[in-house]
């Protein structure tokens, strides 16, 4: 039998490669291919998007349909639990372990899996390794709409240890992902605390018990109301130079923007060196305002500090300095913009057409900003910065501990690293 992975001579010995089909059942829900009617208040169908990140149904977000479809898929199989859903069309892969709490029909996006001759688990695990992704994509068609077929993934190759190893195996990469979940719920509960308390600290304010109308909603008594061309004292697009290497000064541009901070995962690079390009050198405390994008992205803000050693900026930001007098962060206006009362002002603002829109400074000059003291703009920077600190520490260590799983599955679902079984030592192949 001829097999997809090519590396079968490079396994430990007792160790086995069969097929998908052959390990499990792989099951087609709608082998006909016809969706069924949709209708308000049906039973949830549920496809390749409709899984929440902790691998979940979102049951509210499913398309709803009527009892025939339950009727015809419970008289061709049953989902039993941890049953695996795996993508078929538009996410390939992505495996999920399945309950069945509620009745609902799986849609054509997915295929299940019902495992026969390996541990469970341990195939949950194989499922989202890279040596199956890699068969996967020699087997995949179609671009924008990627498809594998039934028969393409009964055919695709599992390797099988034994049956101690398997468990041992899921066992390890289990408790990875239960540390990771672990992570994910930290991130969900502060990012709910940063929002309510974001919600309180950008109307309310600290201690205040009087309040007044105006024209961008109710604030404190003791607040101001003043045009943002009031209280500022510079602004400065950024150069008109486009990036021209792999080194030299950092050029910050919109795609480097987020609502609030930074993403630096594609850096480009102008060959000089910055005293070329004083003028648009980055300092701390820097307000970023994003001018050109699309209408969904534009006016993103977010504020500099520091975040890498020396960048420039390009012309599709907006830099503004604020009078100190005024505003002592600028990371207090940054979110008001972007969650805060003026963020529906500033989409308010958005010029042009359905692929490129703009804010002008014109208009943006014009918008009115609630000003607390000095004192208290720090203070609710402060709280809500602790907060984004906490949020990406956690995010951080999420990452590594995917970076580790990654790692672990790479080696011990191909045999480079053995597990220790029955008081064997872990031995490398």
């Amino acid at each position: 039998m001829v097999n997809n992975i090519g590396a079968s001579k490079n396994l430990p010995e007792k160790w086995k490669i069969k097929k998908l089909g052959e390990v499990a059942d792989v099951i087609d829900p709608q082998p006909d291919h016809r969706a069924p009617k949709e209708v308000p208040n049906g039973y949830p169908y549920v496809g390749v998007g409709d899984f929440n990140n902790d691998g979940t149904i979102n049951f509210e977000k499913t398309r709803k349909v009527v009892e025939e479809a339950i009727i015809k898929q419970e008289s061709s199989f049953k989902i039993d639990q941890n049953d695996i859903a795996f993508g078929k069309v538009g996410t390939i892969g992505n495996p999920r372990y399945l309950s069945y709490d509620k009745r609902y029909a799986l849609s054509a996006t997915l295929v299940l899996i019902k495992s026969k001759e390996v541990f469970n688990s341990y195939l949950y695990y194989f499922l989202q390794s890279q040596q199956l992704m890699d068969q996967i994509k020699r087997l995949t068609t179609g671009s924008t709409r990627p498809t594998i077929g039934i028969l393409k993934l009964r055919e695709l190759d599992i390797v099988i240890p034994s049956e101690k190893e398997q468990q041992k195996i899921s066992a390890i990469l289990t408790s990875v992902d239960d540390t990771i979940q672990k992570t994910e719920k930290i991130i969900e509960q502060t990012e709910k605390v940063k929002k309510g308390l974001m919600q309180q600290l950008l109307t309310k304010g600290i201690g205040h018990t009087k309040f007044k109308k105006t024209e961008i909603g109710e604030i404190p008594e003791e607040w101001e109301v003043r045009r943002l061309e009031d209280i500022i004292s510079s602004t400065k697009l950024g150069t008109n130079d486009t990036a021209n290497g792999n080194m030299g000064l950092p050029l910050i541009k919109m795609g480097n923007l987020t609502f609030g901070g930074f993403n630096f995962s594609k850096i480009e690079y102008i060959n000089a060196i910055p005293q070329q390009y004083e003028s648009f050198l980055l300092k701390d405390g820097d307000f970023l305002f994003n001018t050109r994008n699309t209408p969904e992205l534009v006016g993103k803000t977010a504020i500099w500090h520091n975040q890498l050693e020396k960048a420039i900026y390009n012309n599709n930001i907006l830099r503004i300095v604020f009078n100190k007098e005024i505003i002592s962060s600028s990371d207090y206006v940054a979110y008001q913009f972007n969650e805060g009362l003026l963020k529906g002002k500033i989409r308010g603002l958005v010029n042009g057409t359905t692929s490129v829109a703009a804010i002008y400074w014109k208009d943006l000059s014009k918008v009115r900003v609630p000003i607390p003291n000095l004192n208290e703009q720090q203070k609710i920077s402060e709280i809500l910065g602790s907060l984004e600190e906490k949020i990406q520490i956690e995010t951080n260590r999420k990452e590594n501990l995917s970076k580790i799983k990654n790692g672990l599955m790479q080696v011990l679902l191909s045999g480079k690293v053995r597990v220790k079984v029955d008081e064997e030592e872990v031995t490398t192949s």
